[in-house]
């Protein structure tokens, strides 16, 4: 190393990696379940569990995918009974139970219309609605398609009944 350079020390090699991956790591749990989905391989689904638990957002975006990751892998608990996977689906329903209105723990507002308004993203409403709606749909879908229901809080939620249209 010549005059002026900074030696990194494997310590901080560590932590500048570690950083990098704990940020990268809904990217990561994202891609490997639609991965699993796609391919039905083991590797994927031990990767995914590696990463472990993650955020418990109560977004869908660019820079959160946690919650597309865990309505996407609760299939894997509810379509084919993999029980590895309800630590998943209790975050999706989690997630729904936030987004839903009128449920003890909504966190989503609403205008007078009925229209999800996320005063935090104003620029990128319907962005933040289509994601959503994304979201709630394929669980719907998902919970149509089998016996299970989801349950905000305790109580069954009709997430599924809002779905009358083929998407």
């Amino acid at each position: 190393m010549g005059p002026g350079s900074r030696e990194i020390s494997s310590e901080q090699q560590f932590h500048v990696d570690f950083c990098r991956v704990r940020l990268l790591t809904d990217e990561l749990m994202w891609g490997a379940a639609w991965l699993l989905k796609a391919t039905d391989d083991s590797n994927y689904k031990n990767f995914i569990q590696s990463l472990g638990g993650g955020d418990h957002p109560d977004i869908f975006n660019w820079d959160n995918k946690y919650a597309g990751a865990y309505v996407l892998l609760s299939q894997q608990a509810l379509v084919n009974n993999d029980n590895t996977f309800d630590q998943y689906k209790q975050e999706a329903e989690s997630f729904i139970c936030k987004i839903l209105p009128n449920t003890p723990s909504s966190s989503t507002s609403y205008t007078p219309g009925g229209l999800m308004y996320n005063y935090n993203l104003p620029q990128s409403n319907l962005q933040h609605v289509m994601a959503i709606t994304f979201l709630l749909t394929t669980y719907a879908k998902t919970i149509r398609g089998c016996t299970a229901a989801a349950m905000a809080d305790g109580e069954r939620a009709t997430v599924y009944d809002s779905v009358e249209t083929p998407v």
